[in-house]
């Protein structure tokens, strides 16, 4: 969750978001991609907030993808071993 928020552009330092998503039994990221802004703001969050939260789930989708992109470029091919 740590990572969907630092993603999400919500500072170390909000612990209020923090306290609202435990208050809310929010633990996982996954929960973002099935709501929307006005959702959000009912559950407490500042527009803000729940802006950032919500646009945070393509942002996630985008570092997930360069991450995996990284590791085709980055992973060695492998060598074939001896021929029998």
């Amino acid at each position: 969750m740590e990572t969907y928020l630092n993603i999400a552009m919500i500072p170390d330092n909000d612990h209020r978001t923090r306290e609202r998503l435990i208050d809310q039994g929010i633990t996982h990221w996954s929960f973002f991609r099935m709501s929307n802004e006005d959702d959000l703001k009912q559950l407490g969050f500042p527009p803000g907030v729940a802006r950032l939260l919500w646009e945070g789930v393509p942002r996630l989708q985008e570092y997930c993808d360069g991450i995996e992109n990284n590791r085709r470029i980055v992973s060695p091919t492998p060598i074939p071993g001896p021929s029998k």
